[in-house]
């Protein structure tokens, strides 16, 4: 009988260590996952917060925050997507009550995210490049040019990309001329335009940017072809691939385009062509609207 209560009380200490190392291993192991997921705070909110509250009217406040941090999270910030559980949580957030609401983030939809942090990088670029002396610029450091490249090049949203697109018509960097060029192939004609202004500030060598303006005649938009239009027609053989590539449009698939070209191509000179070619294409579009 003895034997039999000794043996239970050690069966019962072993149950009680065994219980504490247990323990001690989940405790230790929480700690361990928060110390390497647990999202990182600036002044007291995590990054969510700031992003989520994202203008260029709140950019002081981030900026102040995020410090050396900022540009990385910006560019994260313009990747972010949408998908079923936010806009789930943008579904509901009407009908939550307002006491929980006040522990809530608000939910802004990606798109806005997306177009809040673009702005704030141009705002950042343009800021090092004025230099001015302002403290909470300086301490988040640059943003590369070839950082807006690649979100003009490559960002699956066309906003982003028009708006890293239209950084680039206030700075001059020609060496960024081929990626200027391989982005009038956008599928989104507001930044293709943007993109065309650009490359008629960055690269004035008109033997490379020549044919390529009058290849932009054939654009299905408007805006593209005018720009591109009065572009040609301040460089020195601008006129004849103007008139040149109006030729060729007469057989275009556009029949605004094909309308505008064989109207244009009644005219005499060369200027009464291109001038009559941004015209009709304006008269033909606003016909169709």
């Amino acid at each position: 009988m003895e034997w039999l209560i000794l043996s239970l009380k050690i069966k019962r200490k072993r149950v009680v260590v065994l219980l504490f190392a247990l323990a001690g291993f989940a405790l230790g192991s929480g700690l361990l996952f928060h110390s390497l997921f647990a999202p990182k705070l600036y002044n007291g909110k995590p990054e969510s917060y700031w992003v989520n509250t994202l203008s260029l009217s709140f950019s002081t406040p981030f900026l102040k925050a995020l410090g050396t941090n900022a540009v990385p999270v910006l560019l994260k910030a313009v990747e972010q997507r949408d998908n079923s559980a936010k806009r789930f949580y943008r579904h509901i957030w009407p009908s939550l009550p307002n006491r929980l609401k006040k522990h809530l983030l608000y939910p802004r939809d990606p798109s806005v995210v997306r177009s809040n942090a673009a702005m704030v990088l141009n705002l950042i670029d343009e800021m090092h490049s004025a230099n001015i002396q302002d403290a909470d610029f300086k301490t988040v450091g640059t943003v590369d040019s070839r950082v807006l490249a690649n979100l003009m090049e490559k960002n699956f949203d066309p906003t982003v990309r028009y708006l890293a697109a239209c950084r680039f018509c206030l700075k001059k960097e020609p060496a960024l001329t081929p990626i200027f060029i391989k982005c009038l192939t956008d599928g989104d004609a507001k930044v293709r335009h943007a993109v065309l202004l650009a490359l008629g500030i960055n690269c004035q060598d008109e033997s490379v940017t020549g044919p390529v303006f009058a290849k932009c005649l054939q654009d299905s938009d408007i805006d593209v072809r005018s720009s591109a239009a009065l572009i040609l027609m301040d460089f020195t053989n601008g006129l004849d691939l103007a008139v040149s590539e109006i030729k060729k449009a007469v057989t275009n698939s556009n029949p605004h385009l094909r309308r505008a070209a064989s109207e244009a191509l009644k005219k005499d000179s060369d200027d009464e062509i291109v001038e009559a070619f941004i015209t009709e294409g304006n008269k033909s579009q606003q016909d169709s609207q």
